[in-house]
């Protein structure tokens, strides 16, 4: 979860996935718009469109199912900047104890890693689609730790339709490479970053679940210390070797929250924090 649920819209939609409540905020779609314009046609936002929807939402169900699993009815919310799973109107993400106290540190972990779990799941299904009909994806790595990717389809696969009205637009096989390549960026790189040790993402509550385990009494400022670092560390990463201004600037505001968070645990102010 990045960002609180928003209020209605008039773009709203709402609908069940195995019987989970799903309301998608007209807002959702703007970060699908923002990475579809980059590509300089209006079909890409489409094809955007459609990586970032199933993968967010498979993300969240994975989230979902463990709630499920553990007795929880939960729904599921997709924002503008991602989505988060809620029960009974009341975020479950945030730092009271009276959300977390009924559930057991190894619950937490396993509630909060299975959302980027079935979001690896997806990727290697993709992955798995194009081999069996015939393409190839080659992996590497850059930078030493961050996976790469290059994409091959051959002409004649078996999910590549020929539309008349593309004309003098993307072709095919343009659109069918792009919406691989978003569905894999999609599902392994946010699903890696979701898995950092910074709040409010998921290898936040992760660090935060290890660390009460281990000492109760500090656990929870260990974790926030550590979410301070880690995300100054990343932002300063994205910006200025990554060159992704956006990462470092979100990073850099977790980073933030948590140390707000941490005046306020110690009565110094800040007014309030995010959680």
């Amino acid at each position: 979860m990045l960002l609180g649920e928003p209020p209605p819209t008039p773009l709203d939609f709402e609908f069940r996935l195995f019987r989970f409540p799903v309301r998608v905020s007209g807002l959702f779609w703007i970060l699908p718009i923002v990475f579809g314009i980059q590509m300089g046609h209006p079909f890409y936002i489409l094809v955007w469109a459609i990586a970032i929807f199933s993968g967010v939402l498979i993300h969240e169900l994975g989230h979902a199912v463990a709630y499920q699993y553990y007795g929880i009815s939960p729904r599921i919310a997709l924002t503008m900047m991602g989505g988060y799973v809620t029960q009974n109107q009341f975020d479950v993400w945030n730092l009271s104890e009276s959300s977390y106290s009924n559930r057991s540190h190894r619950q937490q972990i396993v509630i909060s890693a299975a959302g980027p779990v079935f979001g690896f799941a997806l990727a290697g299904a993709v992955v798995g689609i194009v081999f069996l009909a015939g393409g190839w994806i080659y992996f590497d790595v850059v930078y030493g730790i961050l996976p790469y990717w290059d994409i091959e389809l051959t002409r004649g696969m078996p999910f590549q339709p020929n539309f008349p009205f593309l004309m003098d637009n993307p072709s095919n096989q343009d659109l069918i490479h792009e919406l691989i390549r978003a569905a894999l960026f999609v599902n392994i790189y946010w699903g890696i970053m979701n898995l950092l040790p910074v709040y409010p993402l998921d290898g936040g509550n992760i660090a935060r679940a290890v660390m009460m385990e281990n000492d109760p009494m500090n656990g929870l400022r260990n974790s926030l210390w550590l979410s301070v670092y880690a995300g100054a560390i990343v932002a300063f990463l994205g910006v200025f070797v990554l060159k992704r201004p956006f990462m470092g600037i979100m990073f850099g505001v977790f980073a933030f929250q948590s140390y707000q968070t941490i005046q306020r645990m110690d009565g110094k102010g800040f007014g309030p924090g995010p959680w």
